[in-house]
């Protein structure tokens, strides 16, 4: 280029030019303007002056660059952090999904055999009534009829109220000619036992 006396910055800002980077091609043309100038006065030689432009926007460039992979880098940096967060809040989210899932369950499963245990006190209960029911018709067919001794004492009752549906207590009564014999009866127990002590003291009284 110093032989042919054309300026490397003026054709390389040529080129730029014909490539359509303008920024690039005016950036040559005014170092080539500067190097001119300062040939023109006399300062430096033609490469002196044109290595040193050169060496300047050289300098430059690598500081434009480094100042960008810089922020490069803390954008990089920034990027990283951000995705830590969120993988944080992610796992926490699925810790607690995890924990409230579990606590679902085991409250279902709970109840579910809660359900079970309630249907099964249920029906034995209701086994357990049916048999009392029939131990009561039992009984009060074998026990003395209260109607006969209503009808010989006009004005008197008998309250009966068993604390379960069978009871120990009932009253005994028995005609022998002219006379009648009668007693309330309360056998040691309630429910089931003392209704079976009424069958047996109510025999052993007839």
């Amino acid at each position: 280029f110093l032989l042919s006396g054309i300026s490397p910055s003026s054709f390389i800002s040529k080129i730029f030019e014909e490539i359509g980077d303008h920024e690039k091609a005016l950036e040559y043309l005014n170092l080539y303007t500067e190097v001119e100038s300062m040939e023109k006065e006399g300062f430096f030689s033609k490469e002196i002056a044109y290595y040193s432009v050169k060496h300047d926007a050289m300098h430059k460039d690598y500081l434009l660059l480094k100042k960008d992979e810089h922020l490069k880098q803390l954008q990089l940096k920034k990027a990283h952090q951000l995705l830590l967060f969120v993988a944080i809040i992610l796992l926490l989210l699925i810790a607690i999904a995890i924990i409230i899932a579990r606590q679902y369950w085991q409250k279902k499963k709970n109840l579910t055999s809660l359900q079970n245990s309630t249907h099964t006190i249920t029906r034995q209960n209701d086994i357990i009534t049916a048999s009392i029911n029939y131990a009561k018709t039992i009984q009060e067919t074998l026990l003395p009829h209260t109607g006969n001794f209503f009808n010989s004492f006009r004005d008197s009752f008998f309250l009966y109220k068993p604390k379960n549906i069978v009871s120990g207590d009932f009253l005994w009564y028995k005609i022998l000619g002219k006379n009648i014999f009668f007693a309330p009866i309360d056998c040691t127990g309630h429910g089931v036992p003392g209704a079976m002590l009424s069958l047996v003291a109510n025999n052993l009284l007839d």
